[in-house]
């Protein structure tokens, strides 16, 4: 059976023991900015583990500032070029840069973000880490669209001491094609969010609409993202909408498909490209806003959105294409409104019904403040995580 660890508090015993944190993504955060719920979930972790007492080692290609504070540091492997060969490169010199770290600081575990494109380093770096567990995040993975993939992948998860997924549908991909000896050693710890972050929250769910109205998309923007339809939603609820504020779409962010969205939709005055901002600034950011949008298709239908969890913070509306995972979260609408994957018609009138019921949508934003607060904290998660590690260690790890 499947060992899914709930999000309930408990109580981990404060240690001033290493960790090793690997990032085996060249230009993780760079590459967009530093915009996405990657780079929310690397800082939410990691942050975590320095504030339950450990010396957080983090090891990557690149240094950022965000990673950086009391119980983090940084060992940077810059590569130059990211090309293929020069990654077969960079793969080595991290395995030989982890061992050089196990060695010295002896970690009481190295937890790393799964990359297909590091999987054949897999063995080498556990054979590296010698006794210590190696804890495998995985949001992702190959064989999930890629079948013949499978064989592969499953004999590199099997050099993991605990597996932890993102979601139900990832852990369930995980079972069906990787067997019982894998999934026996995995988890599922959704992501989550620092509600702490979001300090205005009060003052955010009594703020009335102005003039302007503003909903928004914030995050990666990606032609499999279903932006499209919630764009074509949104122009048809303008064109419906009797009231007197002037309706505005917003999106924070970036990625390889914003050019061609601003592009496509530059003579429409209604819709605003901001392009990325700073990590510290969102906060901010999403408390002046009157909606926010969380969009999806069926083919990203697997994740654990992790602007949910900050939309959830705030004390401002949600919009959220209702998935598997957006159902969970928002309790089938207890905490926001749905429209339909692929339907600008459903958004539309989704988008209409939640103007219309402001004091609904301050009542829904209260409670998903306060369910969050309770259940989806990066320290829960993080708790989820060491409880999933002992009880592994406990069973005597790889089988």
């Amino acid at each position: 059976m499947n060992k899914k660890v709930t999000s309930k508090e408990t109580t981990v015993e404060r240690s001033k023991g290493n960790v090793l944190y690997i990032i085996p993504y060249p230009r993780f955060f760079s590459q967009h900015k530093n915009v996405g719920g990657h780079v929310a979930h690397a800082y939410g972790v990691t942050s975590e583990l320095a504030e339950a007492g450990y010396h957080v080692r983090v090891l990557m290609d690149e240094k950022i500032s965000l990673m950086e504070g009391p119980g983090r540091e940084i060992t940077t492997l810059p590569l130059e070029k990211n090309s293929i060969v020069r990654r077969v490169g960079w793969g080595r010199r991290l395995v030989r840069c982890a061992r050089e770290i196990a060695a010295s600081e002896s970690p009481e575990f190295c937890y790393m973000r799964y990359s297909v494109g590091f999987q054949n380093w897999l063995p080498a770096l556990k054979k590296a880490l010698g006794n210590i567990p190696l804890i495998l995040e995985v949001n992702s993975f190959g064989s999930q669209t890629r079948g013949w993939m499978a064989p592969l992948e499953k004999r590199f998860f099997a050099y993991a001491d605990l597996v932890v997924v993102i979601s139900d549908p990832v852990n369930d991909a995980v079972k069906k094609l990787f067997g019982e000896n894998i999934a026996k050693r995995t988890i599922v710890v959704p992501n989550g969010v620092n509600p702490g972050r979001f300090k205005k929250w009060e003052e955010n769910l009594n703020r009335k609409p102005g003039k302007v109205l503003k909903a928004a998309y914030t995050g990666l923007i990606e032609n499999w993202y279903g932006l499209d339809d919630v764009i074509e939603g949104f122009l048809k609820a303008r064109q419906i909408y009797k009231g007197e504020s002037d309706l505005q779409l917003h999106f924070y962010g970036d990625g390889p498909y914003r050019q061609e969205l601003e592009n496509r939709y530059r003579d429409a005055e209604s819709i605003v490209f901001h392009g990325p901002k700073p990590f510290e600034e969102m906060p901010g950011i999403l408390g002046e806003l009157d909606i926010l949008i969380n969009s999806d298709s069926a083919q990203k239908a697997y994740g654990s959105p992790t602007k949910m969890f900050e939309y959830m913070s705030t004390g401002r509306p949600i919009l959220s294409a209702r998935t598997p995972q957006s159902e969970r979260l928002l309790i089938n609408g207890r905490f926001g409104w749905y429209y339909e994957v692929g339907n600008p018609d459903s958004f539309a009138e989704s988008m209409l019904d939640l103007i219309e019921s402001p004091e609904k949508s301050k009542e829904k934003a209260l409670d998903a403040r306060r369910y969050v607060e309770n259940n989806h904290t990066w320290k829960q998660r993080v708790e989820s995580i060491l409880a999933g590690l002992s009880q592994t260690s406990a069973d005597g790890g790889i089988k």
